[in-house]
């Protein structure tokens, strides 16, 4: 290439239709042909720093899943915030929500964890013999088994793991000073997943589940997670929410609770034009 660049890895593959990339036309088409062609095609572009005329819509970013987004979505559940007195006035580790007979704690998985060099090279280590004949390397979790499986599953939980120990220690510090002598209030957490992009939201549950169940504190665990799909054309919007539990009231009224803060969220946004930043 021109530019000298050299290829270190390759994270997707789309299938284009032609139709569609010659209405593009320009650099974009004529890449097309040559890759069409065989050759290998780089298109070098800024990455983060969208540029465009005053003739040209900007790209859409849905709005995120935040921390407020949850406020409403446990509030809208029948739940709340604690009060300053039930999380000791800040004293000591709280949790962040009653609703029931549930305290609980929610975690934020905010950055991609696969981005962590050290954690990279365990991954290349532990699958080296999936490596392809181009050094290129697909990881799909639904493919691996086994020991292998158990030994990638260690690695990729570990922030998951670090979240929950933590929420747990918040949810027992928050339960200790209630002093529930009856014994009737019991912890869970809610891991929303906004930033974790390779993780699945099935095998997230799993792995969450999985830490939750060894747990005396944390009866259950919720995990919530949203990101979009692109292949430069169209964009879609995607959304999760586990476990599907319809006997555990709290679980059952918290999603009921999340689909229509979903629907409203993303209402408001359509009217609002389809705004970069979302709806406030």
């Amino acid at each position: 290439a021109k530019g000298e660049w050299q290829r270190i890895e390759f994270t997707e593959r789309s299938t284009l239709v032609e139709a569609r990339v010659r209405e593009v036309g320009g650099e974009v088409w004529h890449a097309y042909l040559k890759a069409k062609s065989g050759e290998l095609v780089a298109i070098e572009g800024l990455d983060r720093i969208p540029f465009f005329k005053k003739s040209d819509s900007p790209a859409i970013v849905a709005p995120r899943l935040t921390e407020t987004f949850i406020d409403k979505v446990i509030e809208r559940a029948g739940g709340r915030r604690l009060t300053d007195e039930e999380a000791n006035f800040r004293k000591t580790p709280n949790a962040d929500y009653r609703i029931g007979p549930f305290i609980l704690e929610l975690k934020d998985l905010q950055k991609e964890a696969i981005e962590v060099r050290s954690r990279q090279q365990e991954i290349a280590e532990l699958l080296r013999g999936e490596v392809r004949s181009d050094r290129s390397l697909v990881i799909d979790p639904a493919s691996i088994s086994g020991d292998l499986f158990r030994s990638y599953a260690e690695i990729i939980s570990r922030p998951i793991r670090k979240r929950l120990k933590s929420a747990r220690d918040q949810v027992r510090a928050t339960l200790d000073h209630l002093d529930d002598s009856d014994l009737s209030l019991r912890g869970g957490a809610i891991l929303l997943n906004s930033g974790y992009g390779t993780m699945p939201p099935g095998l997230l549950y799993d792995l969450a589940k999985s830490y939750v169940e060894s747990s005396t504190t944390l009866q259950f665990v919720v995990c919530i997670s949203c990101w979009s799909l692109t292949d430069g054309f169209d964009t879609t919007v995607q959304f999760s929410f586990y476990p599907d539990e319809k006997k555990l009231q709290p679980i059952a009224a918290i999603r009921s609770a999340f689909w229509g803060s979903v629907d409203s969220m993303m209402s408001e946004w359509a009217r609002s034009g389809f705004q970069a930043e979302g709806p406030g």
